[in-house]
C-alpha cells in the first residue's frame, strides 16, 4: 500500500466522521458574540481559572491523604499522580494491570504514564476540569 492511498484513507475517513463534530451556525454566532465581549471574557477566564485551580487543590489534598503525591504545578487541567508505590514490579505491564483495577474496580477513568509516553511506569494523568464536583468528591472518598 503506498502512502497515497494511506492518505487519501485517512481523509476519506476524517470527512465522513467531521459531520459528527459540526457546530451549528447558531452557535457559532452565540459563542462569538460571547467571545467577542471582553467583559464576559474576562469574567469568565477568571471564574474558570478560580474553579480549576479549587478542583485542583481538593484533588492533590485527597490523595495526599490516601498516601499519593502528584507532581507540583501551577496551571492545567490534570495532575501527573505517583502511583509507583501500589506497583507490583516496576514495569510497564504492572502499570497497566493496576490501571486495569482502577478503570474496572473502583470506575475512574485515569490515563496511564505509557499512553502519554511517559519513560517511568506507574505515573497516572488524572484530568479534574471534565469530572464533575460530584465525580471528583466520590473519586477522594474510594482512596
Amino acid at each position: 500500500m503506498t502512502s497515497k492511498s494511506v492518505d487519501d484513507m485517512v481523509l476519506a475517513a476524517a470527512t465522513k466522521m467531521s459531520s459528527f463534530g459540526l457546530v451549528s451556525s447558531q452557535t457559532q454566532y452565540l459563542l462569538s458574540a460571547m467571545l467577542s465581549n471582553k467583559k464576559f471574557t474576562k469574567i469568565y477566564i477568571s471564574e474558570n481559572q478560580k474553579r480549576l485551580k479549587q478542583r485542583q487543590k481538593k484533588l492533590v489534598s485527597g490523595l495526599k491523604k490516601a498516601g499519593i503525591s502528584c507532581l507540583k504545578s501551577n496551571a492545567g487541567l490534570f495532575c501527573w499522580v505517583d502511583m509507583r508505590h501500589l506497583l507490583s514490579s516496576n514495569t510497564f505491564e504492572a502499570e497497566i494491570e493496576l490501571w486495569k483495577k482502577i478503570v474496572y474496580d473502583v470506575k475512574l477513568n485515569i490515563s496511564p504514564g505509557f499512553s502519554c509516553h511517559c519513560t517511568e511506569p506507574g505515573w497516572f494523568r488524572v484530568c479534574f476540569a471534565n469530572m464533575s464536583e460530584e465525580t471528583l468528591k466520590l473519586s477522594i472518598c474510594n482512596y
